[in-house]
């Protein structure tokens, strides 16, 4: 039984049983992805496995639960995102080939015999966030608030002056010049 996951894991001990870790973290565990977020409160429940194939294949599978605080990219007001993501990577050490590993199995390469299990799982939870996020429908989303002294878009129609303005302006003024 795996009991700390911020300390990195020595993978080589790892015998043919299998190591299991169940428990939550704290967001804040995960910088990168905090930087993402609206609000860095909450926490991610957490199941994984590490186990030796027949093979001899090192895996981590596990699943992540969470719900994180976003910004609607519509309306720019705060939104929760819940989110749910099963994984199973196969570890790799430095000599093995990824590109023999089957089409949908995803690999990682390892360095050394440790691995810093913290970001794999944040690596997880960033590949699980929308490029834009936001409300599932228009109707939840309200209309951004509008500052004080704000001029975007009250230009009156008669007012809209064109590049070309100027020169006409030029043109009118000054009377041709005489050779």
């Amino acid at each position: 039984m795996i009991e700390d996951l911020r300390q990195p894991l020595d993978v080589s001990r790892l015998g043919g049983e299998s190591t299991e870790f169940q428990g939550s973290l704290a967001l804040r565990q995960f910088p990168r992805l905090c930087a993402e977020l609206a609000d860095e409160l909450g926490t991610v429940q957490i199941r994984l496995r590490f186990e030796r194939g027949a093979s001899g294949r090192r895996t981590l599978s596990g699943a992540l639960q969470t719900e994180l605080a976003l910004t609607c990219q519509r309306c720019l007001q705060p939104m929760q995102l819940p989110l749910e993501t099963e994984f199973r990577l196969a570890l790799l050490d430095a000599e093995d080939d990824p590109d023999q590993m089957p089409e949908h199995v995803d690999s990682v390469t390892l360095d050394s015999a440790q691995v810093n299990v913290l970001e794999l799982l944040e690596d997880e939870l960033l590949l699980c966030l929308p490029i834009a996020p936001r409300h599932r429908g228009a109707e939840q989303c309200k209309p951004p608030q509008r500052r004080a002294g704000s001029t975007f878009g009250e230009a009156e129609i008669g007012e809209r002056q064109t590049p070309f303005a100027v020169l006409r302006d030029l043109h009118v003024k000054q009377p041709p010049e005489k050779l």
